[in-house]
């Protein structure tokens, strides 16, 4: 409501001449005017009262409406609890469809990533700059080495001088191979580790050189990847056929590539077994076969320690040597891509347990689902040891988000209930408090205001339809029953059928338990005369509890269920002919009261608004905006009539004015005379 004056701050000489408080006579002069600017005023601001009462009336719906979302859901009713019988092995939960019983487990294999590290401190020095002052070597030193994990391989190629370990532990980490690298200066190791758990986790290394003679890997970072020892056999072999149709050996090298791969024309490659030597190795693709590349390798088996095979059925190359065997180079992926020949290959172990008399069942992870309970296995089980795991219904969720519902609901409730029957305070047959004026505020502190503005605004909400409609649906939704089923109606009509159907309340879903909140433990109150209590729910927890642990599924059916289409074409038969008609059923009752709800909702805010439209095209909201259109032209009326009696006075002022100086001007004459 505007608090503006309507008076003009205009600067007069009040009643210089005349001696009248011009002012104050043109105040008293607008009082009648005053008094219906002022009437408008008011009546605009109880709109705006009721528009905010409307509206906080809304937000408590809203949150009614809130509550019964979680309670439309299945998830609400169907949570599970489970409980561990040695939780330092197995802890579990259980998701809604996890049927409540007692499940066996017994553990006889944990899950582990594949995880290398330094075997020994590196002895770096203490200039840690680049890997050549760290550890003594040559600036210009090559540091090659080609690793696989779960998501690819990536050949590395440093210079010495160059890098330095937190560089080498970036360039691993940031290619998404499926590995984790990380140096600790502190204890001057090296750890590399495979993210995932299980046996598609995988560290390989296809390459390993330094200087083209020795293993960065091994012999600088200390890893331990086994490449063979010393006087002892050893294969390194294709991890997997080089293709899919295995070749014959008369097939050309470049034939291993795909239709859409660039073919090298040469390829190159350096070997090292168990001499110091390391014998370099380059073949033509387009004009060397398989075989040809078998008797080259062994052609210098007298250099290398290393002598080739390749088995045309398997598809699988081999390297054996007695003693090490170590790939330095293999500049274009030929040895690591098309052969698949890996130097050292390690995979993850999966996890892997008896289950309910299912035997060495395996997961590539210790955190696994089956039969809906979703297991973790400690990484530090002891292998071996039975764990019983009880499934159960989790009551208390279900509980507490119906006490949320019922708490939200009894607050509407009693909301609505109070505006409806609060009486507007009189006295004399006429409204005791009316919304202050401007100039009754001027006279008030502001605790005054607020007081007389609270008193003002009781009763203005009474017996309003949109309330009582709201009151009378949520009340009747709360208490409602689901109906009978339509098929055990004896009718011999269409319009019979259509009877029947348009006088129940549907259908009850087949072996549903409760029909009713009531049934359940969630009664109303007594009806007593202006309480503001009528239509809460009370709770009766063990009822609820109750039913919820022996019954869940028939506690979700009796909130949850949707409305529902069917077909009746067996029960109606009419001159011969058979009819159909779609009947709606199995409403549940949060269901159905959501859908009230929103309904009831999109009503208030057609009739008050929300507070968070930019634009009020609401019906109050358009009232309201007609006073201030009849505000504005009362005020304006008022600025005319105020300019106009001010006109008349100043006239007067002047009228005066002149006879004043004419009655100076005629004594002053008669004074003259006298004197002569």
């Amino acid at each position: 409501m505007s608090t503006s004056s309507v008076y003009s701050n205009r600067i007069t000489l009040s009643g210089l001449i005349s001696g009248i408080d011009t002012e104050a006579v043109v105040k008293k002069l607008l009082t009648g005017e005053q008094t219906k600017l002022d009437r408008l005023k008011q009546q605009q601001q109880i709109l705006e009262w009721k528009k905010e009462a409307y509206r906080d009336i809304n937000a408590k719906l809203l949150a009614v409406r809130n509550a019964l979302a979680d309670m439309k859901l299945s998830a609400t009713y169907n949570a599970k609890k489970v409980a561990s019988s040695d939780e330092k092995t197995v802890t579990a939960t259980a998701n809604g469809d996890a049927v409540p019983g007692t499940y066996s487990i017994k553990v006889k294999q944990v899950a582990q990533r594949v995880s290398y590290s330094s075997t020994a401190a590196l002895g770096s020095s203490g200039d840690k700059s680049s890997i050549a002052t760290q550890f003594g070597l040559d600036n210009n030193a090559r540091i090659k080495f080609t690793i696989k994990g779960k998501d690819g391989e990536i050949a590395f190629d440093f210079k010495a001088g160059d890098t330095n370990m937190d560089e080498i532990v970036r360039a691993i980490n940031n290619q998404d191979i499926g590995l984790n690298a990380f140096y600790d200066s502190g204890v001057d190791r090296f750890f590399l580790s495979s993210n995932d758990f299980g046996s598609t986790a995988e560290i390989s290394v296809k390459v390993d050189s330094l200087n083209g003679t020795g293993s960065f890997l091994n012999d600088i970072l200390k890893m331990g990847f086994d490449y063979g020892t010393s006087g002892v056999s050893h294969t390194v072999t294709s991890s997997s056929a080089i293709a899919a149709t295995p070749p014959a050996d008369t097939a050309l090298l470049s034939s291993l590539y795909g239709g859409t791969e660039t073919v090298p024309s040469t390829v190159t490659f350096s070997l090292q077994g168990t001499g110091a030597t390391v014998y370099n190795f380059s073949f033509n693709t387009a004009t060397t076969t398989i075989a040809d590349l078998v008797n080259g390798i062994n052609a210098q088996t007298a250099t290398t320690g290393i002598t080739a095979g390749y088995n045309p059925a398997l598809g699988a190359f081999a390297l054996i040597c007695n003693g090490p065997i170590a790939v330095r180079a293999d500049d274009q992926e030929f040895l690591g891509s098309k052969l698949n020949l890996v130097m050292d290959e390690n995979k993850g172990t999966s996890c892997k347990i008896d289950y309910n008399g299912a035997t060495d069942l395996e997961f590539d992870s210790n955190n696994f689902t089956l039969n809906n309970i979703n297991f973790k296995i400690d990484h530090n089980a002891v292998a071996g040891t039975p764990v019983t795991l009880t499934v159960t219904n989790d009551t208390e969720q279900a509980v507490t988000k119906i006490k949320a519902f019922v708490d939200a609901y009894n607050k509407a409730i009693e909301a609505i209930n109070g505006k409806l029957m609060e009486n507007r305070p009189m006295e004399n047959h006429a409204v005791k408090y009316m919304p202050l004026t401007d100039a009754q505020k001027e006279a008030m502190s502001e605790d005054q205001i607020s007081a007389w503005e609270t008193k003002a605004k009781m009763g203005i909400m009474k017996n309003e339809s949109v309330l009582r409609t709201t009151l009378a649906n949520l009340r009747s939704i709360a208490s409602s029953i689901i109906g009978d089923k339509v098929a055990d109606a004896n009718v011999k009509s269409k319009d019979e059928l259509v009877d029947y159907v348009e006088s129940t309340t549907g259908q009850l879903v087949s072996n549903c338990k409760y029909r009713s909140l009531a049934a359940i433990g969630i009664t109303g109150g007594i009806y007593a005369s202006g309480n503001t209590d009528n239509g809460k729910l009370n709770i009766d927890e063990d009822t609820l509890r109750a039913a919820l642990e022996s019954n869940a599924d028939d506690v979700k059916k009796l909130f949850t269920l949707t409305q529902t289409d069917i077909t009746a074409t067996s029960t109606v038969t009419y001159g011969g002919e058979n009819y159909t008609r779609t009947l709606n059923y199995n409403i549940g009752i949060a269901a159905k009261m959501y859908e009230g709800l929103t309904d009831t909702m999109s009503e208030i805010t057609n009739k008050a608004g929300s507070n968070s439209s930019y634009y009020d095209n609401s019906k109050l909201g358009q009232d309201i905006y007609r006073f201030e259109t009849r505000i504005a032209e009362q005020e304006e009326r008022m600025y005319d009539l105020e300019d106009r009696y001010y006109a008349r006075f100043t006239n007067m002022e002047k009228v005066l004015g002149n006879l004043s100086s004419q009655s100076a001007w005629l004594a002053q004459q008669l004074g003259n005379n006298s004197s002569s």
